[in-house]
């Protein structure tokens, strides 16, 4: 987004030092809740008012930027921990290497937290930055099909203009890891994605599906949740980069299964790593005018990548490996294949010089109900 290019970066800083920003002198320094040498009065003090503090720069930082003016606030390394999720305003820089965002299981409310951060101003959300930083949700329990278990870690709605590099999200729930709706102009890069592979094909969450761990999505209350009332316009994403990242031990690692309707364009998946998944690794529905290239694959089931209704799709200089079948529920409504790539209902699909190891009947690709499309064997 030009608006990176031409940002006015003003430092808020969320740490133990003495860091002060022209904008604002930090008063209420906020140290990190683990590994810092303070009194356990002093401790208990910034946690009391922990929300109080991020709450105020948040609010401050809304208050003054623009497009030509960010803020990057900055969390000095070590734990954080959580019961209320964090409101990303627009305009702004999270920086937090080397920081941990983990649920504050001691409190009740943070036993029960959903979301972990999601934008605050949805439907005109725009040029918010991540850099950095862990959020780990793993250490939270729960009862089966719970509303915290079926709940995505993290989800921005309505937003031109968003960058996540560097971000690690670690999860033990059965739902998608991370959602995007209605988000134009989105880059995720080097991001690690982790651990929403918790059922199995005989006791599948909710319905068969394998949840992705960054599922684009379309902005409608049944699809994003609460998020998106006040901004439940239907609309996909568009122009979004997804590379350098890692996926391991997900349901499906990237992907969007919402219709027949080609609802998302210029999606980039690039470059990306995805090791251990219990469905495809990558799962499109409803992209056109996309790239899907040079990623790598090993351990999924089905295919190493499933593209369903879909037109204008380049697939290249991938590799494929260790595709196995699904069993029980999902074998039974899906089917039993383990190609390398399938494509149903698609137009104008390109696949070639790709590494295609998995087979099945000699072939690395099985063509259904499509037009159009340009396969290696």
């Amino acid at each position: 987004n030009p608006a990176y290019q031409t940002a006015i970066q003003q430092n808020i800083f969320l740490s133990g030092s003495n860091g002060t920003s022209e904008k604002y002198f930090v008063e209420k320094k906020l140290p990190q809740m683990v590994g810092w040498s303070a009194t356990e009065k002093e401790k208990q003090f910034y946690k009391k008012y922990f929300r109080a503090m991020v709450t105020e720069f948040f609010d401050l930082a809304a208050a003054d930027t623009s497009g030509l003016v960010q803020y990057r606030i900055m969390f000095a390394p070590g734990t954080y921990k959580m019961y209320f999720p964090f409101k990303i305003p627009n305009n702004v820089c999270f920086y937090a290497v080397g920081s941990t965002f983990v649920p504050d299981t001691s409190n009740s409310t943070g036993k029960k937290m959903e979301n972990m951060f999601f934008n605050a101003t949805v439907g005109s959300g725009a040029n918010i930055q991540m850099i950095g930083g862990t959020w780990d949700v793993t250490g939270q329990s729960y009862a089966s099909g719970s509303k915290v278990q079926t709940a995505s870690v993290a989800k921005f709605c309505g937003i031109t203009g968003l960058e996540m590099t560097g971000v690690t999200i670690k999860s033990n729930r059965w739902s998608h890891i991370m959602e995007i709706a209605d988000t134009q102009l989105a880059v995720f890069s080097g991001c690690t994605f982790t651990g929403n592979n918790k059922d199995s094909d005989d006791n599948s969450y909710l319905n068969v599906q394998p949840k992705e761990a960054l599922q684009l999505d379309v902005a409608t209350v049944s699809a994003m949740g609460s998020i998106a009332k006040g901004h439940a316009n239907g609309k996909g994403c568009s122009y979004v980069t997804i590379t350098g990242c890692k996926f391991t031990n997900c349901g499906r690692g990237v992907g969007a299964h919402v219709g027949k309707k080609t609802q998302f364009s210029e999606i980039s998946i690039i470059n990306n790593t995805f090791k251990n998944s219990i469905g495809e690794a990558i799962f499109i529905q409803g992209l056109k005018d996309s790239t899907v290239a040079n990623n790598k694959i090993s351990k999924a089931r089905r295919a190493g990548m499933f593209i369903y209704y879909c037109k204008n799709i380049n697939v290249t200089g991938n590799t494929v490996k260790s595709v196995s079948s699904y069993t029980g529920n999902r074998g039974a409504t899906f089917d039993t294949d383990h190609y390398s790539a399938q494509v149903w209902n698609s137009k104008n699909i390109y696949i070639k010089g790709n590494k295609f190891k998995a087979k099945q009947g000699g072939k690395t690709v099985r063509v259904a109900e499509s037009k159009g499309v340009t396969a290696q064997k």
